[in-house]
């Protein structure tokens, strides 16, 4: 299987797994924090105005790619003015906290839809590429050592860790078995997709929507 397919059903099992776990990204309302969940925060600008915080909007799945791992960070998130948003970055077999971006990352898309219908697209197999910037500032890998900036992080790391394993046996009952939740990170994601208008549909004066997330 070719790195860009399997990236890609990787892709598609993870948002799956995101909506049917309902990781509380996929609500309208706004939501508190817990003591074992970052609370993730989402705003919408350019071609639409919104934002959200839920407390969680984020997944990092693992799938094998030529007998590697190959991990992939994938998003779904909505408001009442955009009920579709969906992000998968692609980090590799090894990922760990810094600075990533589309200049430096080859699998990566985002897929969404507006209240009134129209498309937001991007990624590395987009006609628009668009653009993203990514720093993770912690990471804790379930079954593994976490890896964190800080010390001070370690019992958050042993918190998210067991949250991800219970979204996983979560994720299993629902039959989302392509691809399993390997851990939990935090960070910011900022970017750039553009909206894909259909002949007849006015989707609004910018065609481009800019995102910033911290999860």
């Amino acid at each position: 299987m070719s790195s860009r397919r399997a990236f890609f059903m990787r892709t598609a099992c993870a948002l799956l797994l995101l909506s049917a776990v309902d990781l509380g990204g996929c609500s309208d309302k706004t939501h508190g924090s817990s003591s074992s969940v970052a609370p993730c925060s989402v705003q919408f600008s350019g071609n639409t105005s919104s934002s959200v915080t839920e407390p969680s909007c984020s997944a990092l799945s693992v799938t094998e790619d030529a007998g590697m791992p190959d991990y992939s960070l994938n998003f779904q998130v909505r408001t009442p003015q955009v009920p579709s948003f969906g992000i998968a970055i692609d980090l590799g077999p090894a990922p760990s906290p810094g600075a990533f971006s589309s200049e430096t990352t080859s699998n990566w898309s985002v897929t969404g839809s507006t209240a009134t219908s129209c498309a937001f697209l991007a990624g590395s197999a987009a006609a628009r590429v668009g653009s993203f910037t990514l720093t993770i500032t912690s990471l804790a890998l379930s079954g593994a050592s976490s890896v964190a900036t800080d010390a001070a992080d370690a019992n958050t790391a042993d918190a998210n860790t067991s949250d991800a394993a219970t979204t996983e046996a979560r994720a299993t009952e629902a039959g989302a078995t392509d691809a399993s939740v390997a851990g939990k990170l935090h960070g910011t994601l900022d970017l750039t997709a553009y909206v894909e208008e259909t002949p007849g549909m006015a989707c609004g004066i910018s065609d481009a929507e800019v995102v910033h997330i911290d999860f």
